[in-house]
């Protein structure tokens, strides 16, 4: 590629990156769960403008938690995707929850005290669901008055990812099984507290089936050659562009 239409392809990529437009979510490492359309989805939800996914964990045959806390522990914040089935109805979907914080092993609940820190969603891709970190007091349902959103998630060892105080997601200690009771992240009006995001069905007991988990860790900004640039590289590179073609034409003495 010639300077003059490289100068251009870089500049029409770090026009869409300081616009935020022209851009779909990248995922690097691979996925068998998040397909464009899903990680647009979730680049919507999150609101932050392009993102890039990378895959930090898949779940293998044999894996536990404890493959998963080595994975996603300490690792920043996390989108974790999950493929489940509630047994009872026999409804499968591609669900899952963001973690603003890293998932950690320390044997007990991430509260939020304030309101600042409930910035945690869960939600249905297949679906087309979201739902948010309570951050006031359903005004609804079994649960009306109760500060359900104090709780985010729980981070221990002996336990895939959990979100809530239901808990609204959580899966077992072999990562094949779980349930979905919502509580923490339910509708304020609390129609659906207590019942599944896989399908909305009432809560039956431990009747989640497991099939696969994959866990990514978010960055800011756009793909290029498969590195994030950090913000004002592409910029950057850009104007030393402009200037080795504007010497390259200086007419030499």
């Amino acid at each position: 590629m010639s300077p003059k239409k490289l100068f251009i392809a870089l500049g029409i990529a770090a026009g869409a990156f300081a616009s935020g437009t022209a851009h779909s979510a990248a995922v690097i490492g691979g996925s068998a769960l998040l397909t464009a359309g899903y990680a647009d989805q979730l680049e919507t939800w999150l609101g932050e403008g392009p993102i890039t996914l990378t895959n930090i964990f898949t779940k293998q045959a044999g894996d536990t938690s404890f493959d998963f806390h080595t994975a996603v522990d300490g690792k920043g914040r996390t989108f974790s995707i999950i493929y489940a089935t509630e047994t009872d109805t026999g409804n499968s979907a591609v669900i899952g929850g963001y973690d603003p914080l890293s998932w950690s092993s320390n044997g007990d609940y991430q509260v939020n005290p304030t309101l600042d820190g409930r910035t945690a969603f869960l939600f249905n891709l297949s679906l087309g669901k979201l739902f948010r970190q309570l951050t006031t007091s359903p005004t609804g349902g079994v649960y009306s008055g109760a500060d359900a959103g104090y709780y985010q998630t729980y981070n221990f060892e002996g336990y895939g990812p959990i979100f809530g105080g239901g808990n609204d997601l959580f899966v077992n200690h072999q990562l094949d099984s779980g349930y979905s009771y919502l509580y923490s992240y339910s509708s304020l009006d609390g129609v659906n507290a207590q019942n599944s995001i896989v399908d909305n069905s009432l809560f039956q007991g431990y009747d989640l089936r497991v099939a696969e988990i994959e866990v990514f860790t978010i960055s800011d900004g756009p793909v290029v050659d498969g590195h994030v640039p950090e913000p004002g590289t592409l910029a950057l590179v850009c104007l030393a562009l402009t200037a080795g073609v504007a010497n390259r034409r200086r007419p030499h003495s």
